[in-house]
């Protein structure tokens, strides 16, 4: 228990540095809150679908998926998380993380990430290891659009 609220304490911190929005992760229990009002305007992908896991690909919203096309992509999962976040290389989001990464000698405990695959049909490669991390345990998840952060959750968490 404490060394989650520490992970979370931390990582908040970090991210605060940089200027992310604090409600970007969520944690078990936690209610997922609305869009924080700093992003209004700024917002790249908003709205909260619904969608099944099929041979570890889930089709992505196709709100989502025309903005995605060549863009290269990441998935994140802190350790203590219960979702995957998917974030283009070319967002702040992932710039600030990866100056984490970069400044690390290796891989920074407690963070899973992995580059993310999305084929022209709009599907996204999630693969067992990285919904494992998240522990994304249903074949439904919910996909949420959260600024330049697609938060993909197991359906458990929302609708428990």
């Amino acid at each position: 228990m404490e060394r989650r609220i520490f992970l979370k304490a931390g990582t908040l911190a970090i991210f605060s540095l940089y200027g992310f929005p604090e409600k970007i992760f969520g944690f078990p229990g936690e209610k997922l809150p609305a869009a924080d009002e700093a992003h209004k305007g700024q917002d790249r992908f908003t709205g909260v679908y619904a969608n099944a896991i099929a041979n570890d690909r889930v089709l992505m919203p196709d709100a989502f998926s025309r903005l995605l096309p060549g863009e290269s992509l990441f998935l994140v999962v802190p350790e203590g998380s219960r979702a995957a976040y998917l974030m283009p290389e070319n967002s702040p989001e992932w710039k600030a993380l990866k100056q984490i990464f970069d400044a690390a000698d290796k891989d920074v405990p407690g963070i899973l990430r992995q580059r993310a695959v999305i084929d022209k049909g709009g599907n996204l490669y999630l693969p067992r290891r990285v919904r494992k991390f998240a522990g994304i345990q249903t074949p439904t998840v919910t996909i949420i659009g959260r600024g330049n952060v697609i938060e993909i959750v197991g359906s458990e968490v929302l609708n428990p």
